[in-house]
């Protein structure tokens, strides 16, 4: 039986859902754009790009247009960056991640999700972006509470205010099994 921090036949970093919070650091690795193998991904990290206003530059806040990013439209989230505390708002929670959820976040903290653990690792991969102002790629392999795989990749992909403070995150995802 897969264990957590083992990797998956995908390569993915296999992670354990279960009710109870997680022991110790949540631990992100952020992949190559080049690792994905859901085009829609690679699509969409190409449409991020070509928003940038250079290589210290990220795409504007106030510019986002979710019909940009078409790809991904049903598996595309649109999180608040707000800071002290620094937290994570769901302007828009997409229809699938709403389904895999269990419930419509939008307008609601992360603080929301159900499960601790994924919670956590959320929390963590946001924070990652946000911070480090770089998107973040993930390939990961989750096994279910119901002990089922689900393979998925997804971007964290960070947007700026005029000051260039990161104050949005745009998340897209792909189940690939």
């Amino acid at each position: 039986m897969a264990r957590p921090g083992d990797k998956g036949p995908t390569g993915g970093d296999v992670r354990l859902a279960r009710s109870e919070g997680a022991a110790g650091p949540v631990e992100i690795t952020s992949r190559r754009i080049e690792e994905l193998s859901s085009p829609r991904l690679r699509e969409t990290f190409a449409i991020w790009g070509a928003k940038c206003g250079g290589p210290e530059r990220l795409p504007a806040a106030g510019g986002f247009d979710i019909l940009d990013y078409r790809p991904v439209i049903g598996n595309l989230n649109l999180l608040d960056v707000e800071r002290d505390p620094l937290d994570f708002v769901f302007r828009v929670h997409s229809a699938n991640g709403a389904t895999y959820v269990g419930r419509d976040l939008t307008g609601r903290s992360i603080e929301d999700y159900p499960n601790p653990e994924y919670r956590d690792f959320v929390r963590a991969v946001f924070t990652q972006a946000t911070l480090s102002r770089q998107p973040v790629i993930l390939i990961e392999e989750l096994l279910t509470a119901d002990n089922r795989r689900m393979s998925w990749e997804g971007l964290v992909l960070p947007l700026q205010d005029d000051g260039g403070e990161v104050t949005r995150l745009i998340v897209a995802f792909e189940i690939m099994n």
